[in-house]
């Protein structure tokens, strides 16, 4: 005869906490070549046949290491999913909706998050990337403004 489980109990708890991402070394590199040149650097696995973006160093489906297989993505793509926030992370409403979605950039099997740009977002749309001017990029993701609807 089987036991019954427990009750499940739960508390709030609020858990503030600070910490620091290193990118490591091809995460420094895709962020150094975003912040220096403007552009958007992936890894592709030779064995897998997969890019990633951003760079990685090694695969994580076959962990064949990528040191070397650095190329060019984007700046086009596909959206691929989205969805639209109209409250905060801390729960706050936002004075206007803010969309986030997944790109699948040129190039790239893997798929990027960053805001849509776009007034009208549609999964399938053809996308671009907005980067911040050279002289306000700081070597972060936020770098990518986002991605607003692709001309044409």
């Amino acid at each position: 005869m089987l036991e019954r489980a427990p009750e499940v109990r739960t508390w709030p708890v609020e858990m503030p906490f600070a910490y620091r991402y290193t990118p490591g070394v091809a995460g420094a590199r895709f962020l150094e070549a975003l912040r220096d040149r403007g552009e958007i650097l992936g890894t592709r696995c030779a064995a897998c046949a997969f890019t990633y973006v951003p760079a990685r160093r090694s695969c994580e489906r076959c962990f064949a290491d990528l040191s070397e297989a650095e190329l060019e993505v984007g700046p086009g793509g596909e959206l691929v999913a989205f969805t639209v926030c109209r409250v905060g992370h801390e729960g706050e409403p936002l004075p206007a909706p803010v969309v986030f979605g997944l790109v699948r950039l040129d190039g790239a099997d893997a798929l990027l998050l960053r805001r849509v740009l776009a007034a009208e977002p549609r999964t399938g749309m053809r996308v671009e990337a907005v980067l911040e001017p050279p002289a306000r990029r700081r070597g972060s993701i936020l770098d990518i403004v986002g991605f607003r609807a692709a001309a044409g």
